[in-house]
């Protein structure tokens, strides 16, 4: 899941997370406040894409970074709280309603142009799971040569970090954000 800002949540389903776990989500974001605009993305139902963060990561206000080898068109709901209940509408285009739900024109897909063994294993050793730590500045493994650089191609600054042992327990630097315990107050 990706907090995305302007009130708007993304939403991964495939393998872990059903259409009915996106919903109950949603209601509970909507309830408490925490949102207005949940948008749920349909995932290959893959254990090597189960998790949104390593198939199209969030590195900027508007820029994702996509894995080469998944649909390029994925589809999409946006669920928005209604007057008796929740409204599901079917997205035209992902991008066009993440646009939307964070107020730009459109956003950036950024897509790593390399063979497919290569984005497979960048993928399984999370290569994509990248952490922006500010506008245009993302933490990533050193080991991701292709993408890191096609990622400094496009402006992006890419601050390296070794990954073997950390990498090892199938996690990269945005997982390791993720705290175990957060204090309520």
């Amino acid at each position: 899941m990706h907090v995305l800002g302007h009130g708007a949540v993304l939403i991964g389903m495939g393998e872990r997370t059903t259409p009915m776990a996106a919903e109950i989500l949603a209601r509970a974001l909507f309830e408490g406040g925490q949102a207005r605009t949940v948008i749920a993305v349909e995932l290959p139902k893959s254990h090597a894409m189960m998790h949104l963060d390593t198939v199209m990561p969030m590195i900027d206000r508007s820029t994702f970074v996509l894995y080469p080898y998944i649909d390029r068109h994925p589809r999409s709901w946006t669920i928005a709280p209604g007057p008796e209940g929740l409204e599901i509408t079917r997205n035209r285009s992902l991008w066009d309603a993440l646009a939307e739900a964070i107020g730009v024109d459109e956003v950036t897909v950024l897509v790593t142009d390399e063979d497919i063994r290569a984005a497979e294993r960048e993928q399984w050793d999370d290569g994509n799971n990248y952490l922006a730590v500010a506008p245009g500045v993302i933490l990533g493994y050193d080991r991701n040569v292709a993408t890191n650089t096609m990622l400094r191609k496009h402006g992006i600054e890419v601050i390296e970090m070794p990954g073997s042992e950390l990498g090892r327990g199938r996690g990269g630097p945005r997982c390791m954000t993720c705290p175990i315990q957060r204090d309520p107050a």
